[in-house]
């Protein structure tokens, strides 16, 4: 992702977890790996979408679904497909955008900061991007 001003590479906590996650990576491909089962067990009270990785060797991106710390949770980390933590329902209106942003979106940034709450978050989120 792009550094902005909701992405800090540079913040202290984020340098100390990308340095306790890489020490022990043998590579790219073990990195990226570590860096998702910390995100995935991780507990958020916020929304967050797929990510898409590139690595050395690869010629296109592979998308990795984070949620997954629950019970019923189907997402591992692959690199020969995308494997989504549940099951996309076209009848609840649901899908499974293949767009990649650089950057959050500044319509889910705005949602993000106006949220005083987890509800209000879910009636604030748009339904579109």
């Amino acid at each position: 992702m792009a550094v902005d001003d909701a992405i800090d590479h540079e913040h202290p906590v984020v340098r100390r977890t990308v340095a306790t996650l890489s020490a022990d990576a043998r590579d790219a491909y073990a990195y990226a790996e570590a860096a998702f089962t910390f995100v995935r067990y991780q507990k958020f009270e916020a929304v967050h979408g797929l990510i898409a990785l590139k690595l050395p060797g690869r010629e296109r991106w592979v998308w990795q679904d984070a949620r997954g710390g629950e019970a019923g949770a189907g997402a591992q980390f692959r690199l020969d497909r995308e494997q989504l933590a549940f099951a996309v329902r076209p009848e609840f209106n649901e899908v499974d955008h293949p767009v990649l942003f650089a950057e959050p979106h500044p319509a889910v940034l705005q949602c993000l900061r106006d949220a005083v709450d987890q509800r209000r978050l879910t009636q604030l989120l748009p339904t579109a991007l």
